[in-house]
């Protein structure tokens, strides 16, 4: 049963690099050890207790998952962003759940980019250009800011709302808001199988909440320095008893960034940041149909935010451009149970969006007016426990933007530029239960997709089309002992397509660059330890990419090049524990090594680093219930040192660093109110640099996170 039929029911019913090397080894090897043999020796030790207790002790099984204190049994971690839903012993992909009760406990929990910024292999600058890297691979695509406009290029990672995939401008100037949110998914590693476009480096799966058949009520309110501000509010309840409900929400964020930047015409202050998300959804079940259900979502967003919030230099200067994003979709979901085990669901999706890059007048300008179609029809069938499960469907995508760009400074004219593309795609992904303790998967996705961009201007001119070809095989191999103990591995392939770009300074040329690929190679396990209340998940992988999509500069101009060979490799590590009623606690690590290995367009980038790859990051936390509606919540994140980009030069070294979080929250009848401090210790180190020349005189700008103080309070009705 998909999670939205099951959703409604629910509702109707109720400092030294080498030493430190050394040590990560160390580390690493300690970890792995750990988790796979101490829950194996703990499984045989379950065996055999259930073997002698199997004579006449009814209870013997209950004392293998019990905690030996008799606390409740942890809450089992439910996965729904691969197009159904799983338990996390089920789920091999590399994945951070973050629920309504989890994101409560992140201190000041109110984006997306919050939650990034928790998990280890992700690093999460902030507002502007350069999107998240994921284990390493840089989110936003080859190229960013003007270079990502006039080439056309794609985001590896994609980041979705219910079904609907951002666009990069999207990602990169809008923070997405947590209000009415009820679950965020982020994925490390090739999403493309299952995902399909833009996923070669991950996924961030965003699910918001559905109508109730309950009336509920809600308002939030929150305040902290930097001018920061939120104002939300939410109201669900029914239309018709049982049959028809609503839900509206809306949500506005503000805050001033502390980059030194001067206020011009048209923009007014340059440092504003604001971001407001409206949505209104409808849930429709008859009474006459039960097992049919329908919901239609309209969904509206508005940001605007600088260009980035880097320091100002000749590179940035303090006139800086400011990014204004409008989108608005509608998606409507259709889903008839047909029987027990098979159950039939389709998406149809339309956005209209526009992006204005706004600059002094005379200065460079742009603007996108673009419009997307989605269809996607699946099918699921089988359930837990069946010898055979799983599912298949189709996706249409088509997507056309109207681009107009103000470059006279560099081609003497304006450039317009049409975009196209249509994507068709087939999925599928079957489980067979080989063994009663083991499971064969098999997944692919064939994938068609034509491209097409033109335009220019009278200096150059791109008239690029392309058609793309692809298929995108999984195999996953796991054995499952015991109930809670599974151990497994799995290959994947993932995939980008190919574009066109042009340069910026004379000689102007056009130019094609391929698609790139990667084969994703893992070992997992996933392990609840016996008689505790410990729960520890491991992902081992080492990535190929072929033709990796790379930028160098090339005179003065930045060109897109296929790298022939690039490996990643490393690991994630996750524990949950809770001791107690009142204590819950846990702990994430990833290791990472991201390397060019072979790159004949740049050969002096071969045994370069890429961009934002720390060797090592971590976070680890805890939320105490300090009295009865009383709770301190925190964590602390670390980040190895990591290069700005991949050319090694040492203005781009980003130094270790340390980011602590705190909260103390009450909750009472009708509400909840926090007080919280995002880098409590003020840390001042620097996250990203950008640095080059600019007329024979080099320039340096740097971004860092400032501390955030302040207090929220929401009531419910």
């Amino acid at each position: 049963m998909s999670t939205l039929h099951t959703t409604q029911r629910h509702k109707i019913s109720v400092g030294n690099r080498g030493s430190v090397r050394l040590r990560v080894v160390g580390s690493a090897a300690t970890l792995l050890l750990g988790a796979v043999v101490w829950p194996l020796s703990d499984a045989r030790a379950a065996e055999e207790e259930l073997s002698a207790g199997s004579s006449g002790d009814e209870n013997s099984q209950k004392r293998v998952s019990a905690p030996s204190d008799s606390l409740p049994a942890m809450d089992t971690i439910v996965v729904r962003g691969e197009k159904t839903e799983r338990s996390i012993y089920d789920t091999s992909a590399s994945v951070e759940v973050y629920d309504e009760r989890r994101m409560a406990a992140v201190p000041n929990a109110s984006s997306v980019s919050d939650l990034l910024k928790q998990t280890p292999n992700v690093v999460d600058v902030g507002i502007g250009n350069d999107l998240p890297t994921i284990r390493g691979i840089d989110g936003s695509g080859p190229a960013q800011g003007a270079n990502a406009f006039l080439n056309g290029t794609r985001p590896r990672m994609n980041m979705s709302v219910d079904g609907r995939s951002l666009t990069y401008n999207e990602l990169a100037f809008g923070p997405q808001s947590l209000w009415d949110v009820e679950r965020v998914e982020i994925f490390r590693g090739p999403q493309s199988y299952i995902q399909g476009r833009n996923a070669i480096a991950g996924a961030v799966v965003i699910t918001s909440k559905d109508p109730s058949f309950e009336w509920e009520q809600a308002v939030k309110g929150a305040i902290g320095n930097h001018h920061s501000s939120q104002t939300a509010a939410m109201i669900s309840g029914p239309v018709v008893e049982d049959q028809l409900a609503f839900r509206l929400s809306v949500d506005r964020q503000r805050r001033r960034s502390d980059a030194d930047l001067t206020a011009y015409a048209p923009v007014g202050d340059p440092r504003e940041i604001e971001v407001t998300t409206s949505r209104a959804k409808l849930l429709y079940n008859p009474a006459a149909l039960p097992e049919l259900t329908s919901r239609l979502s309209l969904n509206h967003y508005d940001t605007q935010a600088p260009q980035n919030e880097a320091s100002s230099s000749l590179r940035f200067e303090s006139t800086r451009p400011v990014f204004k994003t409008k989108s608005t979709s509608g998606i409507w979901d259709l889903e008839w149970e047909a029987s027990e085990g098979i159950n039939f669901e389709n998406k149809l999706l339309y956005t209209n969006f526009s992006n204005h890059r706004l600059t002094p007048t005379g200065l460079q300008s742009a603007d996108i007016d673009g419009r997307e179609l989605q269809i996607e029809p699946l099918m699921r069938f089988g359930a837990d426990g069946d010898t055979w499960r799983g599912l298949a469907g189709l996706r249409y995508f088509r997507g056309t933007q109207d681009e107009f760009v103000n470059f006279n400074a560099y081609y003497g004219g304006v450039n317009t530029f049409d975009d196209k593309t249509e994507t068709a795609s087939a999925f599928a992904e079957l489980s067979w239960a080989l063994h009663p303790q083991v499971d064969v998967t098999f997944a692919g996705r064939v994938e068609r997709e034509q491209r097409k961009r033109t335009g220019g201007s009278g200096a150059v001119n791109i008239n690029f089309d392309e058609t793309y070809n692809v298929f995108l095989p999984k195999v996953d191999l796991a054995w499952k002992p015991l109930d809670g103990q599974t151990l497994g591995a799995k290959i994947a392939r993932g995939y980008n397509a190919g574009g066109a770009g042009m340069t910026f300074v004379q000689p102007f040329i056009s130019y094609t660059y391929d698609s790139e690929y990667v084969w994703n190679y893992e070992l997992y396990s996933r392990h609840r330890l016996k008689d505790t209340r410990v729960e520890l998940t491991t992902n081992i992988f080492y990535n190929d990419y072929k033709d990796m999509q790379l930028p160098i500069t090339e005179g003065s101009s930045s060109v897109i090049h296929n790298a022939e060979k690039v490996e990643t490799y490393g690991a994630e590590f996750g524990a949950r524990w809770q001791p107690t009623r009142d204590l819950a606690m846990f702990g994430s690590a990833g290791l990472l090594k991201a390397k060019i290995k072979r790159f004949s367009a740049a050969s002096g980038a071969e045994g370069a680093d890429l961009p934002r790859a720390p060797a090592v990051s971590a976070n680890v936390g805890a939320s105490y219930l300090i009295t009865p509606g009383l709770e301190l919540s925190g964590n602390v994140q670390y980040s190895d040192a990591y290069y700005s980009a991949y050319d090694k030069d040492p203005r781009g070294r980003i130094g270790a660093y340390w980011i602590t979080n705190l909260q103390l929250a009450y909750t009472f009848a009708h509400g909840r109110a926090t007080l919280f401090a995002q880098n409590l210790f003020d840390s001042d180190k620097r996250v990203m640099t950008y640095y080059g020349a600019s007329q024979n005189v080099d320039y340096l700008s740097e971004i860092r996170r400032p501390r955030m103080i302040g207090a929220s309070i929401e009531l419910t009705f």
